[in-house]
């Protein structure tokens, strides 16, 4: 015991939110009710203290952002502001008359306007103002962008790079089509040059003059252009990638600088004319919002875009290459190695050959028919991927951007892992034209911008992030307030996704909402939020990708929704009728219309269904023998009308020798990940892991078993449709293990891990569990205890790749907090022995919080009253709540039935107890619970004797609630089993 701890508790949770590293802000909602409004006013100025250290610190640890300038000092266009606004544009320019800033242009469409003020005014200052307005969504410098080299040389060289690119055998299958248009956003075009004269140079934009006069003022464009689709097999010049695509000219760059609002004129140009190819060879390291929003408006459109990644020779972001939906390109050289000035990192899909790419030149010396020119750079990379977009579209007409984009990276040579220097790799073309279609399989793209946001409930769903450069984002409009939750799961080895959540409007751009929660842990750890949402906001879950991806067929991952709403659905994987087991299914109705719940029973061979009627307000309890029949391995999946709770208790006489009993609240969604903590083979302990396949179609199950100390074993199961399968643990991993367990497929199921036992030849009996979907930082248990005749156990898994330091504290009915560490390596499993960590005569309640995201359980042994013997366990909630269901309880002969409740906070909670009964009948008790401490209530005390009981907790601060029960039942079975309560979307 390492000592008593008297430091506020809710000081001490930011305390260790912060040094742990996590990334969750929460909204004021997320904080429980306080009394007196100056209580209210300093926790909430507190919270808003912590929150933003943490955002201007532990992000920074993290990572460095697109967005961060650090002290390097922007390039702008002096004396130009761009907003993004909303609302009547006379207003806007009234408002915007008071700060000295004039209306230089619209852009229109996509409510964004150029503005001037005085340029003796300080432009930092006037932006913060101008923030301030209205109808304004966003104000930022006009950054100025570059081409990145002029064309010299001048001479024929030779095209290398058309073998290295395997563009040879692509042109076997296609030489591009006439309907396709590969808009050059750059300096102009020379549309007379032998290599682009014909009429394949399309009437075009120039965003200085406003005009169709697009020629070219410094030979960038031309160069670029000719690359992508120089005329070919006519006897003249080189060879362009697409022979037979039109080119749109769209001049932004003056021969000096590109200033955005210049960019962002010319990509909605192209968008809005016809382009299915946007190329952008230009760039520059100066985040912006404005081009951000053009960029997404054209993918939205169709456009397929491609950027260069800069010849900065660094890992610095790049725009506009480095933008969500654009494809960025870095240079190669003669030996397929990424040329030394060629940026890498962030932002960076694939590699192109960038060293002596020929071209036409813009100027004609006299007496030539055409004349030619040598660049470097990756300027000269992009518009070969461009061609390459342009040969896709030609072989596979109506194909979806995204798919376009994996086609290039998924055939990209050396494609498998994203590398940090090459990308997904060198583009092949002739690969990209011929690969099969099969891994890609998003079905919920597009979903890139806002408008675009896939609507989701509570659910289990999977997706995709296609590339490197994709987004997915999701819209929730929760119709009831309360606690949800957001994980990201099945995050492919070598990737690094996260995951952020944006409330309120966001006018085409959802971080232009409030940012309210996220999650960015490193590597491919699982992301997770909480967040108490609020009835009828509407908010944004966006998944990104940060550094580190590999190809679309292993990019899916699992998205857990979890809404504040009671379930209609319940899995259960466990379950037996055998000779000494006795399964039951109790169902809690809390609402006020009688519910009719179906129940598919699931053997290892087929399926049995049944109906039940259950009342308002009641609780109703289901004999499983009876229904299927003794003998039966099964699982279970309920459905009803109205939202339920649902819990299997049963009891056993375990092979005839160890009698007890074990429940579990059931699984309200399949899921494809699960975790378990607790696990033990040493002499007297038999451990199973029950998987349940909820699909009409077969799936594979891959078991990861951790050990205490490190070191893992992985096997694969194959699970048969709609149907049960058993993992004896026993036999998988060997004796005397302390082993934790990660259950994955890329299909969902339900996962169980029962235990039998007879410990030190005094405790005989069983627990179970279901598995955790996703690690959490915080844990927390209402239930424990450390008298004579009971031992507690804490087991904590680590799944990920780094050590993990994990803070427990222990809080006792008197108030007293005590506290422990651990430390547990990568991959493995730590348990600590709470009698001997905090000593003995306790009845104690624990909150856990690591620095990295870990799973928690929490085993007990018991002599109960000196005659019941047997084991409990339970997982941890992540997060206090003021909304707990219990379906079983009861207080008939030989049953004692206890309520748990824990109260984390400074703050004494006001709970309110609603028990219901199986008479239909309900009894309400208030109690208060004391700040720091722990709080018993005995059900029998509230409800009498001889009751079925299923209790529903309500509380005015957020809590922990838990409900042992001991018993010695049919005066034969004697044990206990415990369930953490159900909170509510959870």
């Amino acid at each position: 015991m390492r000592g008593r701890f008297l430091f506020p508790f809710c000081v001490l949770m930011a305390f260790l939110i912060l040094s742990a590293g996590v990334f969750t802000l929460a909204g004021e909602g997320s904080q429980q009710e306080r009394s007196g409004a100056e209580e209210r006013a300093e926790l909430d100025a507190l919270r808003q203290d912590i929150l933003e250290t943490a955002n201007a610190s532990t992000v920074a640890e993290k990572k460095e952002l697109p967005q961060e300038e650090g002290d390097r000092e922007p390039a702008y266009r002096s004396g130009a502001i761009v907003i993004g606004f909303e609302g009547d544009t006379q207003v806007l320019e009234g408002l915007l008359s008071q700060v000295a800033a004039v209306v230089e242009e619209y852009i229109e469409g996509l409510d964004i306007a150029v503005l001037t003020v005085p340029t003796d005014m300080p432009l930092d200052e006037v932006i913060d103002a101008i923030k301030e307005l209205p109808g304004v969504r966003w104000a930022e410098l006009d950054y100025l962008r570059q081409s990145f080299i002029v064309p010299g040389d001048p001479g024929v060289g030779s095209q290398w790079y058309l073998t290295n690119i395997n563009a040879y055998t692509a042109w076997d299958v296609t030489t591009g089509s006439a309907t396709t248009t590969i808009a050059v956003v750059d300096s102009g075009i020379f549309p007379t040059h032998e290599d682009l004269a014909g009429g394949r140079v399309l009437p075009g934009y120039n965003t200085y003059t406003g005009t169709a006069v697009t020629s070219d003022n410094g030979g960038h464009g031309t160069l670029v252009a000719g690359a992508a689709a120089a005329n070919t097999q006519n006897g003249l010049g080189i060879a362009g990638i697409d022979w037979l695509a039109n080119i749109m000219p769209v001049t932004v760059d003056n021969g000096t600088t590109i200033p955005i609002s210049n960019s962002v004129q010319g990509i909605k140009y192209a968008a809005d004319n016809g382009a299915d190819i946007i190329n952008m060879s230009y760039g520059g390291v100066d985040y912006s919002q404005a081009e951000r929003e053009a960029v997404d408006y054209a993918r939205e459109k169709g456009c397929v875009l491609v950027g260069a990644r800069g010849n900065n020779g660094d890992d610095e972001p790049f725009y506009p290459a480095s933008c969500a939906n654009v494809i960025g390109v870095g240079a190669s050289g003669k030996t397929d190695q990424r040329m030394g000035f060629s940026s890498y990192g962030y932002g960076l899909d694939v590699m192109a050959p960038g060293d002596d790419i020929i071209g036409p030149s813009h100027t004609i010396p006299a007496g030539w028919p055409g004349a030619y020119v040598a660049g470097d750079g990756t300027s000269f990379a992009a518009p070969l991927v461009s061609g390459e977009a342009g040969l896709i579209l030609a072989n596979y007409a109506g194909i979806d951007p995204t798919e376009l984009e994996w086609r290039i990276e998924e055939s990209a040579q050396g494609s498998g892992t994203w590398s940090e220097q090459m990308g997904f790799g060198i583009v092949d073309m002739d690969a990209a034209l011929t690969m099969s279609g099969a891994g890609y399989q998003d079905t919920m793209e597009p979903n890139n911008t806002d408008s675009q946001a896939q609507d989701l409930g509570t659910g289990a769903y999977q997706s995709f992030i296609s590339c490197n450069s994709d987004i997915d984002i999701y819209r929730i409009q929760p119709d009831m307030s309360g606690y949800s939750s957001f994980g990201l799961a099945n995050i492919p080895a070598g990737c690094d996704y996260d995951l952020w959540l944006y409330q309120g409007e966001v006018n085409d751009d959802p971080t232009s909402g409030t940012l309210v929660a996220y999650s960015i842990s490193s590597g491919d750890s699982p992301e997770f939020i909480q967040y108490s949402v609020q009835a009828g906001e509407t908010y944004y879950l966006v998944v990104d990708s940060f550094g580190g991806y590999s190809t679309i067929t292993q990019d899916a991952y699992d998205l857990l929704v979890l809404n504040p709403y009671i379930s209609n659905y319940w899995f259960f994987a466990e379950g037996y009728t055998g000779s000494g087991f006795n399964e039951w299914i109790c169902v809690q109705n809390p609402g006020d219309n009688a519910a009719n719940v179906q129940v598919a029973y699931m053997f290892e061979d087929s399926q049995d269904f049944r109906e039940y009627p259950v009342a308002p307000h009641s609780r109703y309890t289901i004999n499983v023998n009876n229904e299927v029949g003794e003998g039966r391995n099964v699982s279970a999946e309920l459905y009803s009308s109205e939202p339920v709770v649902a819990e299997r208790p049963m009891y056993f006489d375990y092979k005839g020798k160890w009698r007890g009993g074990h429940d579990v609240v059931g699984a309200t969604l399949p899921f494809g990940r699960w975790y378990f903590a607790e696990g033990y083979t040493g002499a007297g302990f038999e451990e199973w892991l029950c998987l349940q396949n909820p699909n009409d179609f077969a799936i594979d199950a891959e078991v990861t078993y951790m050990y205490q100390g490190g070191g893992t074993d992985v096997r694969t199961y194959g699970l048969a449709p709609l149907s049960r399968f058993t993992v004896n643990v026993n036999d998988a991993v060997g004796p005397d293990k302390n082993v934790s367990i990660m259950v994955e497929s890329e299909d969902q199921l339900v996962a169980e891990r029962p235990m039998y036992f007879d410990y030190k030849g005094m405790y005989r009996g069983g627990h179970n569990v279901v598995g955790v979907n996703l690690p959490s930082y915080s844990w927390f248990f209402a239930e424990g205890c450390t008298r004579p005749g009971f031992e507690e156990w804490l087991c904590l898994q680590n799944p990920g790749s780094d050590p993990a330091s994990v803070d427990i504290f222990y809080l006792t009915s008197d108030g007293a907090v005590y506290d422990d560490a651990i430390d547990i390596p990568a991959y493995s499993r730590g348990t600590v022995f709470v009698n001997e960590s905090l000593g003995t005569d306790y009845d104690v309640s624990v909150a856990i919080f690591s620095d990295e995201p870990i799973i928690a359980e929490r085993p007990m042994y018991f002599l109960y009253k000196g005659a019941w013997d047997g084991g409990h366990d339970s997982p941890g909630c992540t997060m206090p709540s003021g909304n707990w269901y219990f379906a079983e309880g009861c207080t008939r002969q030989g049953f004692d039935t206890w309520l748990c409740l824990q109260n984390p906070d400074e703050v004494a909670a006001t709970v309110y107890v609603d028990y219901m009964l199986g008479t239909g009948q309900t009894v309400e008790r208030t109690y208060n619970v004391a700040p720091f401490s722990r709080y018993t209530v005995n059900v029998a005390n509230d409800v009498g004797l001889d009751q079925d009981v299923a209790i529903h907790v309500e509380s005015n601060q957020l809590i922990v609630a838990e409900r042992p029960m001991y018993f010695d039942y049919q005066g034969s079975w004697k044990g206990g089993h415990d369930a953490m309560g159900y909170i509510p979307g959870q």
